[in-house]
């Protein structure tokens, strides 16, 4: 570790990269343990299950999802159980404040398919995206966490494709009318 101009400590490039990569394989950790529905192991990835969230989603009754344990309580009910998702975080830019503090942008995509459906049946599928933004904070005794989290949606988000009125001409077409 580097002390600057300032006297404040820097990370040297090795520290940093060994740090980039501990936090990009915490956040995939984080979406394995999602699609897999391991609400509590989703909630160790981060600093505490008080952790702020922002994910403009709420409950049934109308409260938002305001922290890592409500989310963690919304998935486990109802709407998600059951569900199938593959999510997937790319294009990262994770800069250092200091030593123990980063912040991290992701590119996001996932595709769900609901409770009881087939996931061969594509009009069933929902595909959605956007961005993570988030902050981290390295502990000192389990390492990188999240520490506040904020998903935001691009336009066109919560899709459900459709192709249901085109499954026939694609069962009986021919190869090269595709």
């Amino acid at each position: 570790m580097a002390i600057d101009e300032k006297g404040s400590a820097q990370l040297s490039e090795i520290e940093r990269l060994v740090n980039i990569e501990k936090i990009r394989e915490l956040k995939a950790r984080y979406w394995a343990a999602v699609d897999a529905q391991q609400w509590s192991e989703v909630a160790e990835y981060f600093v505490s299950p008080d952790t702020e969230i922002k994910l403009r989603m709420s409950f049934p009754d109308g409260r938002p999802l305001k922290t890592v344990r409500d989310f963690c309580e919304f998935c486990a009910g109802p709407y998600y159980k059951g569900t199938r998702s593959l999510h997937l975080g790319h294009n990262w830019i994770i800069d250092f404040q200091s030593p123990t503090r980063a912040e991290g942008t992701w590119k996001f995509g996932a595709v769900e398919y609901p409770v009881g459906t087939n996931p061969h049946d594509t009009s069933a599928t929902v595909h959605w995206w956007g961005y993570h933004k988030d902050r981290y904070e390295k502990t000192p005794d389990r390492g990188w966490r999240i520490a506040f989290t904020d998903y935001t949606a691009n336009t066109g988000t919560f899709t459900m494709f459709e192709p249901a009125k085109f499954k026939d001409k694609w069962r009986n077409a021919p190869p090269d009318s595709m």
